[in-house]
């Protein structure tokens, strides 16, 4: 997913939760390997990238250009005015290049499980560029265990092959089920012992081990105060920006930010509580970008809207 028309981050949200609730839906307690790749794009290796090339069946004349156009690179270092002799460049992508996204996606094609994404599976992963998730369940804690070391294997030796290196920082592991685990140990991933984690973090969307995602609500709130006060800075009755540009920048600022993820976040569990941040929100942003005071109608409000 990723890097292609009409695959947004949305498909992977509610595929990834979608998934969890059908395992969780048959008694399964599914795990999740959260991981990133250091420097995706220079650590590519040119050759292994045209080997995958020739086995997925590129047409010859393509293989020859990407071939061309990877080969007898070199650059030159700047610091002030002193300037490096010509360096080699033999691996990596161009950065800046149309291709970039495409060539990396047919480099780590390996890289997740290959399979259709259907919720019957017991393992499935998920790709977005470089950021790969790794789930899988089972009847029993030991079994999904033994599963997610299977996928941390396999990973491992891909990126061995392939030259990548995951990042040890974002590499994350966690238990999404309702029932209560006492017995969590560490999770072996190469020289790496990883701790079960009650959230991770992927794609700027937290989940937690139950999905209630809480967590991810908590940053949405901060996010809108924060990005509310520094734009009540620049907007007022008196002075600054017209009424005009103030909902284009709301709109732009606090509407992307807030309602990211919201198509997964926002559950009937939570939609009381969030549905009534989200008004509060709205009549604050209508406030801010008219010249309606705090004693106006809600009436009026909405029929001036912001955030529809």
């Amino acid at each position: 997913m990723g890097g292609r028309p009409g695959r947004s981050i949305y498909d992977a949200f509610i595929i990834l939760t979608s998934w969890i609730k059908a395992q969780w839906c048959k008694g399964k307690i599914v795990m999740g390997l959260f991981l990133d790749v250091s420097s995706a794009y220079p650590l590519v290796l040119s050759d292994r990238l045209i080997h995958k090339l020739i086995v997925k069946d590129c047409p010859p004349y393509l293989i020859s250009i990407i071939k061309s156009f990877l080969n007898n690179r070199s650059t030159i270092m700047k610091l002030d005015s002193y300037l490096s002799v010509p360096i080699d460049i033999d691996r990596g992508l161009p950065q800046g290049s149309p291709l970039l996204v495409t060539l990396y996606l047919l480099y780590n094609s390996a890289l997740p499980v290959d399979n259709l994404l259907s919720l019957e599976d017991q393992e499935i992963s998920l790709g977005f560029v470089d950021d790969v998730a790794h789930l899988v369940s089972d009847s029993s804690y030991e079994k999904s265990l033994k599963r997610l070391h299977t996928q941390g294997n396999l990973s491992l030796n891909w990126g061995f092959k392939h030259g990548a290196i995951f990042d040890k920082k974002k590499a994350k592991v966690i238990v999404f089920s309702h029932k209560r685990i006492t017995t969590l140990e560490t999770f072996l991933f190469g020289d790496q012992e990883l701790k079960f984690n009650n959230k991770v973090k992927w794609l700027g969307l937290i989940l937690d081990q139950k999905l209630t995602f809480k967590k991810q609500i908590a940053k949405t709130k901060a996010i809108f105060l924060s990005s509310y006060n520094q734009l009540a800075r620049i907007i007022k009755v008196t002075y600054g920006i017209n009424n005009q540009e103030a909902k284009q920048l709301v709109l732009a600022v606090i509407q992307s930010r807030v309602l990211y993820g919201s198509l997964v976040w926002l559950t009937n569990r939570n939609k009381k509580s969030v549905s009534s941040f989200l008004d509060t929100a709205h009549k604050k942003c209508v406030r801010l970008t008219t010249v309606f005071l705090k004693k106006t109608l809600i009436a009026f409000l909405k029929h001036d809207g912001v955030l529809k």
